[in-house]
């Protein structure tokens, strides 16, 4: 599919790319250098849905109710 992406639109791709490895790159610094500088904004949302499951997990009856955002 990329292959095929990257023939029909060859003036993009360049950009495409270099943003989906720098993506990866982040990645990759978020879980192995993060002790050195963490990046802006990293883990806020997944933290607040991990407890937030939490919170369900312990009482059933709080599947309906507003718990996170």
């Amino acid at each position: 599919m990329s292959i095929m992406f990257t023939k029909k639109y060859k003036e993009i791709s360049r950009y495409l790319l270099v943003a989906y490895f720098g993506r990866i790159l982040l990645m990759f610094w978020d879980i192995y250098a993060r002790h050195i500088f963490i990046l802006p904004s990293s883990g806020n949302d997944t933290e607040g849905f991990y407890r937030s499951a939490i919170f369900v997990a312990n009482n059933i009856g709080l599947i309906g109710e507003k718990i996170y955002g």
